[in-house]
């Protein structure tokens, strides 16, 4: 993924943008590999989505489940006033058996391009 930056941070339509292309197409910058698989983000996966407004802005929590065992969940939250996006990612071993290999973990997989990244 691509964020395109300004030297002017303060950009709430950009931080819009950039919040509801991660948070309805599930582009979180993030990869993993998984049993040797890659994944990128929640491409691929069947994707579950909660929202709820904040003091601040707003709030998506995104989960996905390669199997049984294993959960996937970003949370992602827009300041309202700023638009600055920011995100955690959390992997859950959700099963009763210890879940698969997971490895090369990218919190951020992307670049930053613009004037003064």
């Amino acid at each position: 993924m691509v964020i395109k930056m300004s030297k002017i941070s303060l950009n709430l339509e950009r931080g819009i943008e950039t919040f509801n292309r991660m948070t309805e197409d599930g582009k979180v910058p993030f990869s993993f590999r998984y049993n040797g698989k890659k994944y990128s983000g929640f491409d691929g996966l069947s994707l579950t989505k909660e929202y709820c407004d904040t003091v601040i802005g707003r709030k998506a929590k995104l989960s996905a489940s390669p199997d049984k065992d294993l959960k996937v969940s970003a949370e992602v939250l827009l300041n309202g006033e700023f638009g600055e996006v920011e995100y955690t990612v959390y992997f859950e071993n959700a099963g009763k058996e210890n879940s698969g290999v997971l490895s090369d973990v990218y919190t951020f997989d992307g670049t930053f391009e613009g004037d003064g990244p």
